[in-house]
């Protein structure tokens, strides 16, 4: 049934912020209320394949429900955290590559979508599933657009949580602020 609804969104060209999309989101919110991780994994499925096409709005759907699976009940239906670490990998270097083509505000909105469904799977799977993924994720957001989305994205992340931002941002974030330092002087 899901996958019905998000190939008629398709269809239509609806977006994140539509009624057809939204209605999506609350039947996935249903689902995950109402299964335990085994009955939901088909459900799950469906939202890793979304964004098999690697277009924009494939990419953003994909981003959005992979968010709400990971947030919703705090991703207690996610079984495999190294599958969803791949699948957000997978979305965000899809957007890398939607970013070369093109400059627009929606690029980066679906970046940010997927970067945020990144944090999430950084904030709640164990770290052996994370720290495979991390430099990808990692040269990612620091690659999009000259680091454009590091310090939201740094923000977010120690937002939703403290102790994690810690383990897998800080030592990033650090060497962040210290080139940014240094091309400072450099300019003065």
């Amino acid at each position: 049934m899901i996958e019905s609804l998000i190939q008629v969104a398709k269809e239509m060209g609806e977006d994140i912020g539509g009624r057809c999309f939204k209605i999506i989101e609350g039947v996935l919110i249903s689902l995950i209320h109402h299964t335990n991780d085994e009955t939901f994994r088909p459900a799950l499925q469906v939202v890793y394949t979304i964004n098999n096409s690697n277009d924009e709005l494939s990419t953003r759907m994909s981003a959005r429900l992979l968010y709400t699976c990971f947030t919703v009940r705090k991703g207690s239906r996610i079984s495999d955290w190294g599958t969803a670490g791949e699948v957000v990998v997978a979305n965000v270097q899809a957007t890398m590559k939607l970013s070369d083509n093109s400059s627009g505000e929606r690029v980066k909105e679906t970046m940010w979508e997927s970067l945020k469904a990144a944090a999430m799977v950084m904030q709640t799977a164990n770290m052996e599933a994370m720290i495979a993924q991390l430099g990808q994720i990692m040269d990612s957001v620091r690659g999009f657009r000259d680091g454009q989305l590091f310090l939201p994205f740094c923000e977010f992340l120690a937002d939703t949580g403290v102790e994690r931002f810690r383990i897998f941002m800080l030592p990033y974030f650090q060497r962040y602020a210290m080139r940014a330092s240094l091309r400072f002087r450099v300019q003065c």
